[in-house]
């Protein structure tokens, strides 16, 4: 006699597709340029927000928003920011 078929139930996941928009923008260390930007982001909903020479003031980015996890690297001219503006996501600079 052959052993009985069974059957497994397989458990569906329903994940939601979670979409995330990125941007990338040479800021030139523009104020301008800058503000512009920090209307962009709210405009657009964009989740995570890459900056090329981003405009420091003692080593701080000016004009970019707290509530903003704003990371920063780079030395001198050479540097750069990311400014992470969904929640969702989870972020981390690692040098």
């Amino acid at each position: 006699m052959a052993a009985p078929q069974t059957t497994r139930k397989i458990e569906e996941r329903n994940y939601e597709k979670h979409k995330v928009r990125c941007n990338q923008v040479n800021l030139q260390h523009s104020r301008a340029a800058k503000d512009n930007f920090m209307q962009v982001i709210n405009t657009e909903k964009i989740g995570i927000s890459v900056i090329q020479d981003p405009y420091l003031f003692q080593s701080r980015p000016i004009g970019i928003t707290k509530r903003y996890r704003t990371f920063i690297a780079g030395e001198g001219k050479s540097r750069a920011a990311i400014v992470v503006s969904d929640t969702t996501i989870d972020a981390l600079l690692i040098t």
